[in-house]
């Protein structure tokens, strides 16, 4: 039950953030790394959580740069995780990101998606 109520919070934290950093486009000024690493931080805790709501916004904070460099590897692992909890959007994702990935790539992939799978199962 606590355990429940902690993901809730953690994933309308990560909303909030991201809804922050919508805001920001929007408003005269560009949004400053700041605003993406702490929209990242916070939805990441939510993605480790659990929530494949919230792993698939990593998946697309990895497949556009946000908040740090772009990596194909790292949002095809986390689209992968999200795309097994039954997330729609991950499901799309992960063909379009396996297109762009080399034979390698790919490999590297798939090692980063168990590593993550397994922390996330030691949790």
């Amino acid at each position: 039950m606590a355990g429940d109520m902690m993901r809730k919070f953690l994933i309308i934290t990560a909303l909030l953030c991201i809804l922050f950093c919508l805001a920001s486009c929007f408003s005269e000024k560009e949004p400053s790394p700041l605003d993406y690493k702490t929209s990242r931080f916070w939805t990441m805790r939510a993605a480790r959580s659990g929530s494949p709501q919230a792993q698939a916004m990593v998946g697309d904070m990895f497949y556009n740069g946000s908040g740090e460099g772009k990596d194909l590897k790292k949002a095809w692992a986390w689209y992968k995780l999200a795309a097994e909890r039954g997330n729609p959007s991950a499901v799309e994702m992960l063909p379009i990101v396996a297109s762009n990935l080399s034979p390698k790539d790919f490999e590297k992939a798939q090692e980063i998606f168990s590593k993550i799978k397994s922390s996330l199962s030691t949790n």
